[in-house]
């Protein structure tokens, strides 16, 4: 036996037995009882036998792990003069990462074969990989019933392909293509999904791959349409209501003008002639007459504030709302001053407004709804000794309602909706 000192390297426990005078059978013992070899462990006659038997018939090629735990591929050939020659190659890099290779592979599979998401691989728009959820998103048993298709357009609706393709074409060309979007599959009971299909070119056993990952997203544009139904409702139903309303505000226009201008004039008349009946008979009025008149006087009166108050709701229709910060606090003191300044009873009202009421509205409107709130309260109370009207916020699920109250008379509960039922628009003609 003759060995270089890189092939005495490789075989460390037997590498003194390389000499010449040294048989085969010799230096295949040698290694057995030394464990130079791990697949000699526990079987060395039936080893050795095994090598000697591959000697005779003229050579073989070999993977073998050694001691260290180092692979060697091995070959050996016999000559024509009768000799033998082996070669040793260290693989144990190789190995290693074929290790490491199927290491991996093994993880991906488990991976994508795991997957809460479809994945399909293919090659050209042929399938050569589905895993479960794919194959059950799209109606199959099994990932190889729906390999069984082959081509990836047979689960594919019909208009879809052109686009897809389309896509697939450009994104291997290198253009500018979406990684993913939508498109509508085909089942295996023939029913249509919608996914969404996000792909990416991946390297499967050297060669180049496309991998899609499949979300059915049909529950959520079937959600989406839902929303734009009725998105589309509620507009037709907003496009309804203003036009209503805008009919409603033009036909108040309508009637307070005629209010204005036919009820206005005789409303002066009857006013004037009062004014003109206190003053140049007034005198001679008994106590009936005089009742009497001032029936007349306080009806007049009250029929112009009828008229007045109609006319400013016809321009406040009229007018956009402009939302701020009202300090409600403010306005309400200045209500209650008006109203002071025009009761001359002398009578004892008390006003408690509570502090640091704000709303965000308009201010105007909201000075209205205050001046109606409070001249109801201060009339309501006319006959109590003490008037006591309150001002004050609470919050009511989430709602801040704002109230003003008082200890005067009132009305039953249940007649509360005839109370503040709107007023019917007058006939037209």
């Amino acid at each position: 036996m003759m060995a270089n000192e890189a092939y005495r390297a490789m075989l460390p426990l037997i590498r003194q037995l390389f000499e010449r005078g040294v048989t085969y059978r010799e230096l295949l013992q040698a290694s057995a009882a030394a464990g130079q070899c791990v697949g000699a462990a526990g079987r060395e006659s039936d080893w050795v036998a095994e090598r000697l038997e591959h000697h005779r018939c003229g050579g073989h090629a070999r993977e073998e792990q050694v001691a260290d735990g180092r692979w060697l591929y091995m070959v050996e050939r016999r000559m024509p003069d009768g000799e033998s020659v082996s070669l040793r190659i260290d693989i144990t890099a190789i190995k290693r990462r074929s290790r490491e290779i199927a290491d991996s592979e093994a993880r991906y599979r488990d991976l994508i074969e795991g997957s809460i998401q479809g994945i399909i691989i293919d090659h050209g728009w042929r399938m050569i990989f589905a895993n479960l959820t794919a194959a059950e998103m799209l109606g199959f048993g099994t990932p190889a019933e729906l390999l069984g298709r082959e081509r990836l357009e047979d689960v594919v609706e019909d208009y879809e392909i052109e686009r897809l393709r389309e896509c697939h074409e450009a994104r291997d060309a290198g253009l500018d293509a979406p990684a993913a979007y939508a498109a509508d599959m085909r089942r295996a009971d023939g029913r249509t999904i919608t996914v969404q299909w996000m792909v990416r070119h991946i390297r499967r056993r050297g060669e180049r791959v496309t991998r899609s990952t499949l979300v059915d997203i049909s529950e959520r544009k079937r959600a989406e349409r839902e929303l734009r139904d009725q998105q589309n409702r509620l507009e037709e139903l907003v496009s309804a209501r203003t036009t209503e309303l805008k009919t409603a505000s033009q036909e108040l226009e309508a009637f307070s003008y005629p209010v204005s201008h036919d009820l206005a004039a005789p409303l002066r008349h009857v006013r004037g002639f009062a004014r003109a009946l206190e003053e140049d008979h007034g005198a001679v009025l008994d106590h009936t007459g005089r009742d009497y008149f001032a029936r007349v006087r306080t009806a007049a009166e009250r029929m112009q504030t009828l008229i007045d108050d109609l006319l400013s709701l016809s321009r406040l229709t009229q007018r956009e709302i402009q939302r701020e910060s009202a300090d409600l606090l403010a306005l309400a003191d200045e209500v209650v001053t008006e109203l002071r300044n025009d009761d001359h009873s002398g009578r004892d009202v008390r006003v408690e407004i509570a502090p640091g009421v704000k709303a965000e509205d308009d201010a105007r409107l909201l000075r209205i709804v205050l001046d109606n709130l409070f001249a109801n309260a201060w009339k309501y109370t006319v006959h109590e000794a003490t008037a006591r009207i309150r001002f004050y916020g609470e919050s009511c699920a989430g709602v801040v309602w704002y109230v003003v109250d008082d200890n005067g008379v009132g009305f039953d509960s249940a007649y509360g909706e005839a109370a503040v039922r709107a007023v019917p628009a007058p006939a037209q003609g």
